[in-house]
């Protein structure tokens, strides 16, 4: 029933279940109940009948869809409560007391070396005061609330090491060589030169120590070594420093 019209001037459908399905369309598109009466012959009471007759069509249109809709609601929450929340990642900060450890060992190591290298009042005088700079120092690295002051706590450091590393350090461990030379991975004897001894007055005169020198060279490479790992520990400190000033 394409472009049918209300009118005198449109075509009534001639078959009775024609007639039911215009007037319909007419009452759908709100024709008054006596016009719908003149163009189809139906009555009006009738035509109240027929349209209270589609409002439970259309909700029972309504409800049928309705129980889809609540699937797929109970469908999205059940896959809402299935998926789990991550876990917050708790991260501990490094706070760099491994660093300072590490230079409170070096500077024990060099405070016991200047009054070992240097006996009596001389020796403790530079014990304390390189302690007591050391102690500075690293109060000096780890304020970071003066970038300046900080890089100068390191430069002293630096200096304090280089210092230790000749007079302490190499000392220390040099004593400590020649006093364990059998626990060396290497033999050192003390031999005459050219194969023969040569005493004054019961005093051997032509003696010299078989690799000695390497016992020289080995404990000048490990005081380096001790204050290297004294300064890459005040450098690390001073750089968690400057991040924690930039925060």
């Amino acid at each position: 029933m394409k472009n049918v019209t209300h009118n005198n001037k449109g075509v009534t459908p001639v078959t009775g279940n024609d007639t039911r399905r215009y007037a319909l369309v007419l009452i759908q598109h709100g024709v008054s109940y006596s016009e719908i009466e003149k163009e189809t012959g139906i009555s009006v009471s009738n035509l109240r009948v027929m349209k209270n007759r589609m409002k439970p069509a259309k909700n029972d249109a309504l409800q049928s869809v309705t129980p889809v809709t609540d699937s797929v609601t109970e469908e999205v929450t059940q896959d809402k409560s299935v998926t789990p929340e991550p876990e917050p990642v708790t991260k501990k900060r490094f706070t760099g007391w491994q660093l300072e450890a590490v230079y409170y060992v070096t500077c024990l190591t060099a405070c016991y070396g200047f009054t070992a290298a240097m006996p009596g009042v001389i020796g403790y005088a530079f014990a304390v005061v390189y302690g007591l700079l050391s102690f500075a120092a690293i109060q000096m690295v780890k304020d970071s609330s003066i970038p300046k002051t900080a890089e100068a706590g390191r430069n002293m450091v630096y200096a304090l090491e280089v210092l230790a590393c000749v007079f302490a350090h190499y000392y220390t461990i040099n004593r400590a060589l020649w006093a364990n030379l059998k626990s060396l991975p290497f033999e050192v004897k003390y031999l005459p030169t050219g194969g023969t001894w040569i005493f004054n007055n019961g005093i051997a005169e032509n003696g010299y120590w078989q690799n000695g020198e390497t016992v020289f060279y080995l404990a000048c490479t490990l005081s380096v070594i001790l204050a290297v790992l004294a300064i890459v520990a005040i450098a690390l400190r001073l750089e968690l420093t400057k991040e924690t000033s930039d925060k």
